[in-house]
């Protein structure tokens, strides 16, 4: 899957994480996705912009300056993903442990931003 683009789409259950490593680039625009597997990959630049990106698993996944703006995470779970320079811009509903993911030059929105703290088991008053 190289330069496909899924616009409006509804992906159940996508097991992308079998798909060819070296040459996946697609870009999703205003999808839902649900449930989807994009454990493994390279996913350099993929964009998410305007989706809803519920219960997807991330894990081991190379998530270097992809795009999330506006994209909502509910119930995704990243684990040693790299999101390096990733843009999470105005994006929502994301639970992403700062200590079990790169987050090197990510950029969050405030007030979203704060979710990342509660994994250090802080309170914010």
């Amino acid at each position: 899957m190289q330069d496909v683009l899924f616009e409006e789409c509804k992906i159940v259950g996508g097991e992308f994480y079998k798909c060819e490593k070296t040459f996946f680039s697609p870009k999703f625009k205003c999808c839902i996705l649900m449930g989807c597997n994009f454990s493994d990959l390279k996913m350099k630049s993929v964009s998410f912009h305007g989706s809803k990106v519920k219960e997807c698993y991330f894990n081991d996944t190379q998530l270097v300056e992809v795009d999330f703006g506006e994209t909502d995470l509910e119930g995704s779970i990243f684990h040693h993903a790299d999101l390096s320079k990733a843009d999470f811009k105005d994006a929502k509903n994301y639970a992403i442990d700062p200590q079990a993911n790169i987050l090197k030059k990510a950029r969050f929105s405030a007030p979203e931003a704060l979710s990342l703290l509660e994994f250090f088991e802080i309170e914010i008053l």
